[in-house]
């Protein structure tokens, strides 16, 4: 998933694989059941870590911010 892959991140039931692309500044969810592969999000200044909490949130650390962005997907 993208050419800048830098950090992966299981959802706590493992339904879901999140995949910072940290050239593109984006977070994309894979289906862990079949594959699919969701449209991706920008988190901007270039991921380079993430962790998936049990209540849902994925925080991503990027290398270029001064925050840590936090994201609760949908779905």
């Amino acid at each position: 998933v993208g050419v800048g892959g830098a950090a992966l991140a299981l959802s706590s039931d493992g339904a879901h694989l999140y995949v910072a692309d940290t050239d593109a500044g984006t977070v994309r969810i894979v289906d862990t059941v079949t594959l699919d592969v969701g449209p991706a999000v920008d988190v901007g200044g270039g991921p380079v870590a993430m962790a998936a909490g049990r209540d849902g949130r994925v925080w991503v650390v990027c290398r270029d911010a001064t925050s840590v962005a936090v994201a609760r997907p949908v779905g």
